[in-house]
């Protein structure tokens, strides 16, 4: 009769993913943190996780900018071989109306493990019709 060493050692993942390097901004090229009827905002984020993200991001990711949910732009970037760590990026186009407004975001994750993350900002870009070159005028009472 043989013996076996089988190795009955269960791993479970209470590892919540981690969300940095968060970067939202839009197109206007006088000023990042306004957007104007058609400037395109776009948030950059990574996420990192003990076990390998799954390639199915709407099971795992759920992302509103401006309080609309968005879809992922294009495959998100694998930045290690295991497929542990991926930058996603998500891009909204600012209406005109109304006169002005403030846009944020709320990123949330589920791991395979059901582990979750959420990450948020508010008021980070002024929207509307009434931005310009600069941020503050939208914001002066006269």
């Amino acid at each position: 009769m043989q013996s076996s060493n089988l190795d009955q050692t269960v791993h479970t993942d209470t590892q919540v993913p981690t969300i940095t390097d968060i970067t939202f901004k839009s197109n206007n090229i006088f000023d990042d943190a306004s957007a104007r009827d058609g400037s395109l905002v776009t948030l950059l984020f990574t996420v990192s996780d003990d076990s390998p993200i799954p390639s199915s991001t709407a099971a795992i990711l759920t992302v509103t900018i401006s309080g609309q949910t968005r879809t992922l732009v294009g495959a998100p970037d694998v930045l290690d071989v295991a497929g542990k760590s991926k930058r996603y990026t998500y891009q909204w186009a600012a209406p005109g109306s109304p006169a002005v407004t403030q846009a944020g975001y709320t990123i949330n994750v589920i791991d395979a493990a059901n582990n979750a993350a959420t990450a948020s900002a508010a008021n980070v870009i002024a929207v509307g019709a009434c931005v310009s070159l600069c941020r503050a005028c939208c914001f002066t009472s006269y």
